[in-house]
């Protein structure tokens, strides 16, 4: 592709001189950077504005016009290298849970755990299992099911050595097997975060 900086003029056609303009073309490589660096910024200003958009509507209790914006921004930020997407299918799934559509909330939270297990990022993968946990708690009352989330957010505590977000998740696992009337299986698990609570404090006080 053929750009011309001065009038922003762009073909498919390999030209010296700009046909609309007369400016001389630059160097492909320089073409290529200011492309890409306008393409890129102009992606930025789109899918911040379009998070804006989102937010004043989700605060407004617009639900249909929120998740439009959402969902474009989702596009947008596909084009880039850092993305925002986990942060906007939270948001997507907490308008579909207020619109009543706890199935489409749920496939939301598991494409959220999709996405950040796919990314590799530790803290992002934690935080949509939360997520993930909370609504089949909580919304669904799906408590098997919440307890498999949690679980695999303990797994991920255990492998990081976070001892404190192991204790909090011990605790939600507790309240799960109460919740289902597991009463010893949830002692249990209130025990193991007493016990690891105890012994960190102790080895902080080494």
């Amino acid at each position: 592709m053929s750009w011309c900086p001065e009038c922003d003029y762009r073909s498919d056609n390999d030209w010296d001189i700009c046909p609309k303009c007369n400016s001389p073309r630059k160097t492909p490589h320089f073409m290529g950077a200011v492309m890409d660096f306008h393409d890129t910024l102009k992606n930025f200003l789109d899918q911040e504005e379009l998070v804006q958009k989102g937010n004043h509507a989700y605060d407004n209790e617009d639900w249909e016009e929120a998740k439009r914006h959402y969902l474009a921004a989702i596009q947008a930020t596909r084009k880039r290298e850092v993305s925002i997407e986990s942060e906007l299918l939270v948001y997507l799934a907490e308008i579909a849970t207020h619109q009543g559509e706890m199935i489409e909330a749920e496939e939301l939270y598991k494409e959220n755990v999709d996405f950040s297990r796919n990314t590799g990022n530790y803290q992002s993968l934690v935080n949509a299992l939360i997520f993930l946990a909370d609504f089949q708690e909580n919304e669904l009352q799906e408590l098997d099911e919440a307890k498999k989330s949690y679980k695999q957010v303990l797994s991920l505590k255990k492998e990081a050595g976070d001892k404190i977000g192991q204790v909090s998740t011990l605790i939600s696992l507790g309240h799960v097997s109460r919740k289902q009337g597991e009463l010893d299986e949830g002692l249990d698990f209130y025990k193991k975060g007493l016990k690891i609570s105890i012994d960190n404090s102790d080895r902080k006080n080494e």
